[in-house]
């Protein structure tokens, strides 16, 4: 008895002190147990998934010594009554109770005991067994150890399992994030090759049309025929705007393709400069307010186009109002800073929203309020470079409001 108790003590302390995980701790469980309990045969196994009744062997000692591992038919084992039951215990001729378990003959067994493994939420997972070629005593104290060592097994399969879906995800996420890489790098080299289309395949041609156009006019036959001049400036006003739209889908391919160059921007100074530039063109002057002190951390160039074109659409949607009015307001948050637009013009309807960012999409008649319909996807493509977002809120006639939100500097979060 006072051997018992003494292989118990020691069996758990080493078992405590082993801080080992997963498949290696097994292993220590396995070689312990052979060891201390001078067992021929422990094995840790586990289940097969879903109604496959096979053992896997995960840990395997003979001896004391870590051995290949193994797989047998549940069915007709003694191990079959014990995997998510109870333990069980055969002190001598266990191949009489068991006739039809082949692999007991073959590894010459007399005696066997198995504890049931689960995992941490109650389900049978698997079995810890022990084998020997001798009888091998029944006693609380042995019992006492193999449990113990059962639940760690349980722990220890549950980490590995956790582990490997982990292992898992995170092989899915990184081809995600491949395929979704690899699909913004052709989607970048289209845009690219599409601008070096229009820059090259297109400009020139459109050129010559306006070139011929205003020489068509000069001529008497056409300048003298009111009608003949009319379908010639016609072309002409058609040609600018095309050269229009293609200037801008030329900024926003290399927009959408620039790699922002952070650093502190003073907001208030950019917004005044910008605000200089566009009140003059508006039909009436609006009442323009924006923060003292405020300042962005981002790209001087490409934040100026961002607040040129959510300033200016503020400025011209709202210039047919009474009292025309445009604020600029700024909160700092721990990671990011937010910058709202927002005006007291025509508004939009919210239905329309997915419209709002689009190539050449306008909610408004281009007669009421020109423009060529890109300043927002161009916008958009920016903020997002700086690892941003936009959102937005309006109603029909009563204006809308657009914030900003860019990243703060890593040192500054927090």
């Amino acid at each position: 008895m006072h051997q018992e108790q003494h292989v118990l003590r020691q069996g758990l302390l080493e078992l405590a002190g082993d801080t080992s995980v997963g498949l290696r701790c097994c292993e220590n469980m396995v070689s312990r147990l052979g060891r201390l309990l001078g067992v021929r045969y422990v094995f840790v196994g586990v289940i097969g998934p879903g109604e496959d009744q096979t053992v896997h062997s995960l840990a395997t000692a003979i001896g004391g010594a870590l051995s290949p591992n193994f797989s047998y038919d549940l069915s007709g084992s003694p191990c079959e009554s014990i995997v998510g039951k109870g333990m069980c215990v055969y002190s001598g001729d266990v191949c009489a109770e068991f006739p039809e378990d082949a692999l007991l003959k073959e590894m010459g067994v007399s005696s066997y005991l198995g504890a049931p493994i689960f995992d941490t939420q109650g389900q049978g997972i698997g079995l810890l067994v022990l084998l020997d070629d001798k009888l091998l005593p029944d006693s609380a104290e042995l019992r006492a150890l193999v449990q113990m060592h059962a639940a760690r097994a349980g722990v220890e399969i549950d980490r590995m399992r956790y582990e490997q879906r982990l292992e898992s995800l995170s092989a899915s996420l990184t081809q995600e994030v491949a395929r979704q890489t690899a699909h913004l790098e052709e989607a970048n080299r289209q845009l690219a090759s599409f601008a070096y289309s229009i820059s090259h395949d297109l400009r020139t041609p459109l050129r010559h049309m306006m070139g011929y156009g205003e020489l068509m006019l000069g001529l008497d036959s056409v300048g003298q025929d009111p009608e003949a001049r009319s379908c010639v400036e016609a072309v002409l006003q058609a040609g600018s705007k095309m050269a229009v739209m293609m200037e801008a889908l030329l900024d926003y391919s290399s927009n959408r393709q620039a790699e922002p160059r952070c650093q502190w921007v003073d907001l208030p100074a950019l917004l005044a400069d910008i605000a200089a530039q566009l009140v003059g063109g508006a039909d009436r002057l609006p009442r323009l307010e924006w923060p003292d002190e405020a300042r962005v951390w981002a790209d001087p160039a490409l934040i100026r186009i961002v607040f040129q074109n959510l300033l200016g659409n503020a400025i011209k949607y709202s210039s047919k109002h009474p009292s025309p009015r445009v604020s600029v307001t700024c909160s700092a948050g721990i990671d990011m800073d937010e910058i709202a637009v927002e005006d007291n013009g025509i508004g939009f309807d919210m239905k329309h929203a997915d419209r709002l960012f689009g190539v050449f999409q306008r909610l408004h008649a281009e007669s009421d309020y020109p423009g060529h319909g890109i300043g927002l996807a161009n916008a958009l493509g920016i903020v997002r470079r700086h690892g941003g977002q936009i959102g937005f809120h309006a109603r029909p006639n009563e204006g809308a409001r657009f914030v900003v939100s860019l990243p703060r500097p890593p040192q500054t979060r927090g």
